[in-house]
């Protein structure tokens, strides 16, 4: 490779190989595989409205994907939906992200989650919330329209934070603007830092 590519060669591949940056479909494939991952919580997130119907325990509940992709991102670079469509997120540097730009990067999605957590308390203190069934509760909730509100404003900034991928040249999203990271595919990384090392193996000479 090194007969191959001079300094100018390298330097370009280096600045215009844009397809180390994870598409749209590659994030949205991923995300959706991370949803298959959290179905337990979903389903212990029902059964509580249902049966438990404790409000600490919902909250609780409602919160943890939150620690699962912070802590997965922080420690390994991504969450399992990335890792099986071979995806990472890195730093600026290319690097692994520190705890707190992972915490940044989920900001975003905090502020989409907060209307489901907001209508969960409201739900939580409502009497009528402890003497339902379970269909009876389905029907009432689908007649707040305190429930399509919170349900629409958390589509919007969930599209609205992840639709910046489609318009930005690097493919960052929202969070990854405020956390100054990228999201990667794996392979196209390796290849990146190989040209990286290369060309700074030829400057050094």
């Amino acid at each position: 490779m090194e007969n191959i590519l001079d300094d100018n060669s390298l330097k370009s591949k280096k600045e215009t190989d844009y397809s180390l940056y994870a598409s749209f479909g590659n994030r949205t494939a991923a995300s959706i595989l991370d949803m298959l991952v959290l179905i337990p919580i979903y389903i212990l997130i029902g059964y509580n409205y249902q049966v438990w119907k404790i409000l600490s325990v919902d909250i609780l509940l409602n919160i943890s994907p939150f620690f699962y992709k912070i802590i997965m991102e922080w420690k390994f670079g991504a969450t399992v939906g990335k890792m099986a469509i071979k995806l990472r997120v890195v730093d600026y540097n290319l690097q692994k992200i520190s705890l707190l730009s992972s915490s940044k990067r989920f900001s975003t999605y905090f502020f989409a989650y907060l209307p489901n957590i907001i209508f969960s308390y409201y739900l939580f203190n409502q009497e009528v919330f402890y003497t339902l069934s379970s269909e009876e509760l389905d029907s009432l909730i689908l007649t707040y329209d305190s429930y399509w509100i919170n349900l629409t404003l958390s589509f919007v900034i969930w599209i609205g934070t992840c639709g910046v991928v489609l318009f930005s040249k690097k493919k960052q999203a929202a969070h990854d603007l405020i956390a100054k990271t990228y999201c990667v595919k794996l392979k196209e990384l390796k290849n990146f830092k190989e040209v990286d090392l290369k060309l700074h193996h030829k400057n050094a000479n």
